[in-house]
């Protein structure tokens, strides 16, 4: 038996797994069609010209588990997937802001621009010795 084969197909079966786990619903036999089925056609081809069934078995004896394991511990709390909750980012436009936040905005950057004038003002003070008679040091 090869270990670098156990390691593969296991890392294979826990991608698989997970994607079943984490697909939206009514997709899963999309998911199930162009993905699992084309890799578990393949992995059994290998296996069967090249006699790696044992390391097949162990894979999916080492992956079932540590699926189960992450799933009760993680997989339940985690909200199931649904389109509203997927986001995919495109080349689209980007919506346009709401008026009361581009206000709240305006006036944020304005505060903040104020506070940084402020702010010089005092760092030129302080390096012109306008402090006591005191320069500071550095």
């Amino acid at each position: 038996m090869n270990f670098i084969d156990v390691v593969g197909l296991t890392a294979l079966d826990l991608l698989i797994l997970f994607g079943i786990l984490r697909v939206e619903r009514r997709v899963l036999w999309l998911v199930l069609l162009l993905f699992v089925a084309p890799a578990s056609l393949a992995v059994g081809r290998w296996a069967s010209v090249g006699a790696h069934w044992a390391e097949v078995g162990v894979s999916l004896a080492i992956a079932v588990p540590l699926t189960a394991a992450w799933w009760l511990v993680v997989g339940r709390r985690l909200p199931a997937p649904t389109s509203d909750n997927i986001k995919v980012y495109g080349r689209d436009k980007l919506p346009k802001p709401k008026p009361e936040e581009t206000d709240a905005l305006r006036t944020e950057v304005s505060q903040l621009r104020e506070e940084t004038q402020r702010l010089e003002a005092e760092l030129r003070r302080l390096k012109g010795g306008q402090n006591g008679g005191k320069r500071p040091e550095g």
